[in-house]
């Protein structure tokens, strides 16, 4: 399942990140006609550090993903819900569904995406 949900991404990158919204420790990831909505654990990868979605770094950090653009989106590598999702500059958010009622959703503009932790 997650293979499909992967081609479906790729298949429209790269999509330029225009806002961020942080709802502690939510993130939401805003372009022209898509959307990514982390309600999930992640984390930020930067150049030069790894940020947990529980940090009090998270509205700082996350701010610089804001003109970057998303350029893949691979599986993760602990379980196979986890999903990478790769951004210019070298960052990158890997995120790690944990339970169903805690999804990622990424909207696009022919179709809603949900990702959640695998059975």
């Amino acid at each position: 399942m997650i293979d499909r949900l992967i081609s479906r991404i790729n298949a429209v990158l790269p999509l330029e990140v225009m806002r961020i919204e942080v709802n502690d420790p939510f993130l939401s990831l805003v372009g022209e006609n898509w959307s990514l909505a982390l309600n999930c654990p992640w984390t930020l990868e930067t150049p030069d550090e790894t940020i947990p979605w529980e940090s009090d770094l998270l509205d700082i950090e996350a701010e610089k993903l804001v003109g970057l653009s998303m350029e893949a989106a691979s599986k993760g590598r602990s379980d196979a819900s986890d999903l990478i999702f790769y951004f210019t500059s070298g960052f990158t958010i890997h995120v790690f569904p944990d339970t169903d009622l805690d999804p990622w959703v990424m909207r696009l503009p022919d179709v809603v995406l949900i990702g959640r932790k695998s059975p």
